[in-house]
């Protein structure tokens, strides 16, 4: 009863394929950490029912985790995400972040970034934990 009263529903990509979600039909999907779920198990939540599919997350980042090295070569480490940034599929960046140190953030921003991921907190927002030595880059 629970279930038939919500309007929104959180649940990973299989779950939604289980008994107890299968009969229900999603409209409108949105996949959180989109690039770490292959693509098959993305397909469980929007195979029938889905009209529109709204994917988080950067295929610069952690891909599926695929132990089957044959799996890996038959080409099912790659998310669906992922295979949409490679076929062209527009895309947003989200070029701002705030969750690391801007000094921390230096080193993914000029690797695999190009420069283009700006720090929207600064060094003070971000001070060190008790006890920690953070560098200096004044020394």
């Amino acid at each position: 009863r629970l279930l038939e009263a919500a309007e929104v529903i959180c649940a990973t990509c299989l779950t939604a394929g289980s008994d107890m979600l299968s009969s229900r039909a999603f409209s409108c999907v949105l996949l959180d950490e989109a690039t770490q779920s292959t693509e098959i198990a993305t397909l469980v939540p929007i195979v029938d029912t889905c009209q529109r599919l709204v994917l988080v997350g950067d295929h610069r980042q952690l891909p599926p985790t695929i132990l089957s090295y044959k799996a890996q070569l038959a080409g099912l480490a790659e998310s669906l995400f992922e295979r949409m940034v490679r076929l062209n599929y527009p895309y947003t960046m989200m070029d701002i972040q705030f969750r690391m140190h801007p000094v921390i953030a230096e080193f993914p921003a000029a690797q695999w970034y190009g420069g283009a991921l700006a720090n929207g907190v600064s060094a003070a927002q971000r001070p060190p934990p008790a006890g920690v030595a953070w560098p200096d880059p004044s020394q």
